[in-house]
């Protein structure tokens, strides 16, 4: 892990004026830097213009690409279009880091919380560093699902801090969350292909029935015990081609697609406990009713 103490070149006071700032911002050139937000610009120019604004932080790492020694921003892009748009010289601690590679750099990105980042950003950078080529939504879809694998009871009840039952005891914070996509790159290269189909931000609406992270990680289990099988599982899940209404493919199916629509909420638990029973009645060649039992764990997968 890198240690931003260790590395830092230099660290002292300036006077940010509008001119410094916008040569600042030509270093903002990170490609997954995360989106400029006009409306916190906005408030930070507000502040400068009135007096109500503090200090600022600006943060560099400077790294070598390409056989070239740049400095890359790595925060402060707000602060220096807040300084650009109110035309005040502001106070602002500058800095200067040494980043080795760009999954250091990614590492650094994920310390600045001055306003923090969103899980989503750090996954953009994180999946930036390790060269992966899948659709940002893909990559935020496993971390969720390994975060779940990570915290979850064996009911699959509980996915602390990413949006399922229950948080406190045993919840993941957002780095521990990002560092988890390196640990599963072949079952995320797996959703991906079975998600996506190298098609336009379209296929996310087609799959949508898919993309919920209980359904990931049931998908990403099956696919360790058999890839192949695993394959033509949750295609036919996905398409609902070729399918007879009592085939366990269909009833999954059906189920994942009224479920967004139904008067009550779907647990991560019943997702999972309902794809794991339709994948072991396709293993077995039995017929299922996809019954679920609420106080039951999720059966063990064949």
């Amino acid at each position: 892990m890198l240690d931003l103490r260790k590395n830092l070149i230099e660290r002292r006071m300036i006077e940010l004026d509008p001119l410094t700032a916008e040569h600042y911002l030509k270093f903002n050139v990170y490609e997954t830097q995360r989106p400029l937000r006009p409306e916190h610009v906005n408030e930070l120019a507000d502040k400068m213009s009135s007096g109500l604004f503090r200090f600022g932080e600006v943060a560099f790492g400077r790294i070598v690409l390409n056989g070239k020694t740049i400095d890359l921003m790595l925060n402060g892009q707000h602060v220096c279009e807040g300084a650009v748009k109110s035309g005040v010289t502001i106070p602002c601690v500058l800095e200067r880091f040494r980043i080795k590679t760009e999954r250091e750099l990614s590492e650094a990105f994920r310390q600045f919380e001055i306003l923090p980042r969103s899980l989503r950003d750090m996954v953009r950078v994180e999946a930036y560093s390790l060269k992966l080529k899948w659709p940002l939504w893909i990559s935020s879809l496993v971390v969720a699902a390994a975060a779940l694998e990570k915290t979850a009871t064996k009911r699959v009840s509980c996915a602390p801090g990413i949006g399922g039952e229950c948080s406190g005891k045993g919840a993941l914070s957002r780095e521990a969350k990002v560092r988890l996509l390196k640990d599963y790159l072949e079952e995320g290269e797996f959703l991906n292909r079975l998600l996506t189909l190298n098609s336009t931000s379209t296929r996310k609406r087609v799959v949508s029935h898919l993309n919920r992270q209980a359904v990931a990680l049931i998908i990403m289990k099956t696919c360790r015990i058999d890839s192949t099988g695993a394959k033509a599982f949750w295609v036919r899940v996905r398409d609902g081609e070729n399918l007879t209404a009592v085939m366990p493919e269909m009833k999954l199916r059906e189920f994942l697609k009224a479920a967004s629509s139904l008067d009550r909420r779907v647990t991560n638990h019943e997702y999972a406990y309902r794809c794991a029973v339709a994948w072991n009645a396709h293993r077995t060649k039995k017929a299922t009713n996809l019954a679920y039992h609420a106080s039951h764990p999720v059966p063990k997968l064949k």
